[in-house]
């Protein structure tokens, strides 16, 4: 069970990684393809890795009555996510938007409490550590749009109604059952929106658009192994793991500065997802 614990905060920060190096790629595209055929390519790659793997291993897609409901709220509110999220990418500041799009965690929390699942009192201090650190790596200054910082909001309710159903499926349905059917209903729904407007890519933007999907595809693998190893409250605790990595590939891909409040909220986000750790291996001990 220890070990699980390890393995899920490794498979939290590999996921992390994966989708910080997505958004990068979905800012050098943006505005050649529209935010529809962005969304096509993220979930498109992946449906091909997991219907390939549920073939080798010779796994049923097949889900029993009583997961059909979760499986649907994941990939539903995940591809509504996903369009926020760009979105407010593309019309807000991207630390207002890292920030708000980021508090998932909290939003975990208040969908179990609501389940019948309390938080402890660990979690609720590591979540406010966490967003202190967040607070005070990304300094928002939320001048932006209302709509857009809305949509960042949205972001992170999705993501928190999404991480729930996926943990609600944990030790019920492979992880991988999961991924084909978010990203078969992702990629259908993209896929006909994109008609209207379909840009037929070449060179370097082809190259961008299937990096979004491989790195896309690499986060959702992790991510979803990473709450079925874990529960979603402890799981989505470590998403804050983003801002760090985000931070540090802004400076090496942009030339972003890393302030020193960067350095210091990091720490701050550290402190608590290490302190998550320890509190879930003593839980589970």
């Amino acid at each position: 069970m220890k070990n699980e614990k390890l393995q899920a905060m490794i498979l939290m920060f590999f996921s992390c990684l994966s989708f910080s190096l997505m958004q990068i790629f979905v800012r050098l595209s943006s505005g050649s393809v529209p935010l529809t055929e962005q969304v096509f390519f993220r979930n498109l790659i992946g449906l091909f890795i997991a219907a390939a793997v549920l073939r080798i291993r010779k796994i049923s897609p097949a889900v029993i009555p009583g997961c059909r409901l979760a499986l649907f709220i994941c990939s539903l509110f995940g591809f509504i996510g996903v369009f926020f999220l760009f979105y407010a990418s593309a019309h807000a500041r991207q630390a207002d938007v890292s920030l708000l799009s980021r508090t998932s965690a909290v939003w975990v929390f208040i969908f179990q409490f609501f389940l019948g699942q309390k938080m402890t009192r660990t979690q609720v201090w590591v979540v406010i550590l966490c967003l202190i650190g967040s607070v005070i790596a990304i300094n928002p200054r939320f001048d932006s749009p209302v709509i857009p910082l809305l949509c960042a909001c949205a972001t992170s309710v999705c993501g928190g109604a999404g991480y729930t159903a996926i943990g609600y499926c944990r030790g019920k349905v492979d992880a991988f059952v999961v991924i084909f059917y978010f990203c078969l209903f992702s990629t259908l729904c993209a896929g006909i929106m994109m008609l209207r407007e379909l840009v037929i890519p070449s060179g370097m933007l082809l190259a961008w658009l299937l990096l979004i999907g491989i790195c896309a595809a690499a986060g959702q693998i992790t991510l979803t192994y990473g709450l079925m190893k874990a529960t979603a409250g402890v799981g989505s605790i470590y998403e804050y793991f983003s801002i760090i990595i985000s931070a540090v590939l802004g400076y090496l891909c942009f030339g972003e500065p890393l302030a020193l409040t960067t350095v210091i909220g990091s720490v701050f986000i550290v402190s608590g997802t290490v302190w998550n750790y320890l509190e879930s291996r003593r839980l589970a001990e």
